[in-house]
């Protein structure tokens, strides 16, 4: 899951789950860059002022206080260092002179995010949701799509499942691909009784990133109020796989396709946990056979590309 600390670093954040195979999807998606859930520009300053240290910045801006690049800056070191008073402190200042700096607002919702008062978060995180509405590039902006990310995350934790979905569909029609919010759109759904529906993002989020062990937990655990016995074995067999087990693991993944031939998501089970024995044709022709059933299960079209098939 994303946290703040590896979103600022480096004012370089790649995706806080690094999909496993990222080529394969990549192929699959024709877009190199959606498989990325970059968002490392996102509290980034100007260019001149990046990499200077506290007591540099402290010290430009006594120099020169109304530049709001050098407040966010210094803002964002004490956010990295969970100094949030004084990170709260600096953005604000950044608002007084303007009350719409998108870098200050979301460095203020993810400060009040992380000290723990959800009220202010969500005020500053839905004051950038205002300020970006009807922007040419709402579609595609990623500061945006993370924001509804914290946003749906923020209600789920409130136990507002509705406001949760509302917000995570938002982020995953810019990024459609980021497994994380994915996942919490399951657990908000599996809040709401949607069984079914969490069960199926949760299976994209899988395919997307493999050894996303949280994403197979919730779908053990709606299968199993759903009454879907098959699928809460697939489920708990991948996370046996993902435990270190996949001789056990194995055999149960071959109960459950002699069970559901036709089980695209189960043949992908198979296949990896064939490669996890080192089995390589069992593997191949697991995977082959699952995007035979699915040519969208991106995860199988990525096993047969890493393996070398032909």
């Amino acid at each position: 899951m994303r946290d703040h600390a590896s979103w600022l670093t480096a004012v370089g954040r790649g995706m806080s789950r690094a999909v496993v195979l990222c080529a394969g999807l990549a192929i699959i998606l024709g877009l190199a860059a959606a498989v990325m859930f970059v968002r490392s520009e996102l509290l980034s300053s100007d260019s001149s002022v990046l990499g200077q240290g506290e007591q540099e910045l402290q010290e430009a801006i006594l120099e020169d206080p109304n530049n709001p690049d050098l407040r966010v800056s210094l803002a964002n070191v004490y956010l990295e260092e969970s100094r949030y008073d004084e990170a709260i402190a600096q953005y604000n200042e950044v608002l007084k002179a303007d009350e719409d700096h998108q870098e200050a607002l979301m460095g203020l919702g993810l400060a009040y995010r992380e000290k723990g008062d959800t009220d202010q978060a969500l005020s500053a995180f839905n004051k950038l949701v205002e300020v970006t509405k009807g922007s040419e590039f709402a579609d595609v902006d990623r500061r945006l799509e993370a924001v509804h990310y914290y946003l749906g995350g923020i209600y789920l934790e409130r136990n507002e499942p509705a406001k949760a979905i509302e917000e995570l569909q938002a982020a995953l029609k810019i990024e459609p691909t980021d497994a994380d919010a994915m996942y919490l759109l399951g657990n908000a759904l599996q809040a709401q009784g949607e069984q079914d529906g969490a069960i199926a993002v949760y299976a994209v989020a899988t395919s997307l990133v493999p050894d996303f062990r949280e994403a197979y937990e919730g779908m053990a655990a709606a299968a199993e109020k759903q009454g879907n016995e098959l699928m809460a074995t697939y489920a708990r067999a991948m996370i046996r796989l993902l435990s270190g087990d996949p001789k056990t693991a194995v055999r149960e993944l071959e109960n459950v396709v002699g069970q559901s031939p036709e089980n695209a998501t189960a043949y992908f089970g198979l296949g990896y946990g064939y490669e996890q024995l080192g089995q390589r044709d069992k593997a191949l022709a697991a995977y082959q056979q699952s995007a035979e059933i699915d040519p969208s299960q991106y995860a199988a079209q990525s096993g047969l590309a890493r393996l070398g098939s032909e």
